[in-house]
This record gives C-alpha cells, sequence and structure tokens, in this order.
C-alpha cells in the first residue's frame, strides 16, 4: 500500500546511516589489530635478532622494546574491546566510557612509541646507494627496510587510533545528556544519537 511504502521510503535511509555508525568503529578497531599483528611480528624478528647480535644502540633497543609492549597491548585489549562492543552490549567494556579511557591510553602509547622511534632514526633511514657529485656512497643499514616498516606501521596505527579517539570522543559528548550517559553501550549510543539526528532534520 501507499502507506507502507511510504514508511519503507522513511525508515531505510535511518536503517542504512544506523548500520554505518554501527560499523565505524569495529572497522577501525579491526584495521587497527591486522597493523597491530603486522607490527608485532616485525618488532619481534628485530628484537629477536637483535638480541642474538648487537644493537645499534641504547636509543632503538629500548624504543624498539617499548613498541613491541605497545604491539602485544593492542593484540590483548583490541580484541576485547570489539568483542564487548559487538556482543556484549551490557557489559562495563561497552560502555561509551570505557572505550573512550582505553583508546586514549592507546592513541598516547603509540604517539610516544612512533614519535621516540622516528627521534632514534634521525627522521628517516635511506636505504641502498646514495649518490654525490659521481661518487656513489654505500647506505647500507642492517634490517633498514624493517626499521622503516616500524617507523610506517607506528604511524599508521597512531592515525587510526587517532580517527577512533575523535569519533569515540563525539559520541561521549553527545551521549552525555541521554539517561545513560558515559556508562551506556558504545553501538547502542551510536544508533540512538543517529536515530535522534534524523528525526531532529
Amino acid at each position: 500500500s501507499a502507506v507502507s511504502l511510504l514508511t519503507m521510503s522513511t525508515t531505510t535511509p535511518t536503517h542504512h546511516q544506523s548500520t554505518l555508525h554501527r560499523a565505524i568503529l569495529p572497522i577501525i578497531f579491526s584495521l587497527a589489530l591486522l597493523f597491530s599483528v603486522i607490527q608485532f611480528i616485525i618488532t619481534a624478528v628485530l628484537v629477536h635478532d637483535y638480541e642474538s647480535n648487537t644493537y645499534p644502540s641504547t636509543s632503538i633497543r629500548d624504543r624498539l622494546r617499548f613498541l613491541l609492549f605497545t604491539s602485544c597491548w593492542c593484540l590483548l585489549f583490541l580484541p576485547i574491546f570489539l568483542f564487548a562492543n559487538l556482543r556484549l552490549a551490557g557489559h562495563a567494556l561497552s560502555s561509551v566510557v570505557a572505550n573512550l579511557g582505553f583508546i586514549s591510553l592507546t592513541w598516547l602509547l603509540w604517539l610516544c612509541g612512533a614519535a621516540s622511534w622516528s627521534d632514534a632514526l634521525g627522521g628517516s633511514l635511506h636505504c641502498g646507494d646514495m649518490y654525490f657529485t659521481n661518487q656513489v656512497v654505500d647506505m647500507d643499514i642492517p634490517y633498514c627496510g624493517a626499521l622503516r616498516a616500524v617507523q610506517a606501521f607506528s604511524w599508521m596505527i597512531w592515525l587510526l587510533l587517532s580517527a577512533a579517539l575523535i569519533y569515540i570522543a563525539t559520541v561521549a559528548f553527545r551521549a552525555k545528556s541521554r539517561p545513560t550517559g558515559l556508562k551506556g553501550p558504545m553501538l547502542l549510543m551510536q544508533a540512538s544519537i543517529n536515530q535522534s539526528d534524523v528525526v531532529n532534520h
């Protein structure tokens, strides 16, 4: 009937927008988890190889170990929060405040790790030969490609967490006016805020 068609036309966009809002955070968490796995593998191999030989400096040693720890942190807690948000809507770990606290701390860890690692490398490394006035300078640095990969993935993970932090902070700011406040489930709070926006418009 005309009424049912009208209802479908008005509810379908809302449903799609709600689904999009529910998917944003799990997608970001999943990508950050994937990059953390890659970062863990690279840093673990580097630590193992350097322990068998010699670290270039104590700065490289300490910061590489810190990034390995930060990768392990994400491998442990990102799946927990991802599962809690998707399957445990009533659990404390799925609340807005829990997500905000976890992402804020993890964001800070990666910022410190990425910045300190970039500083230890002197900004960036050049792998291979360099040419100066018809002379070839050998720039062969052991594990050069892996060291650069650690830097790249550190900043990529930090950027993903920055996006997650901005999104969660926006939801948290809007959630303060809700009856459940910041203790409400993250995904349900996203959906309710999205629905209220549609109604207001």
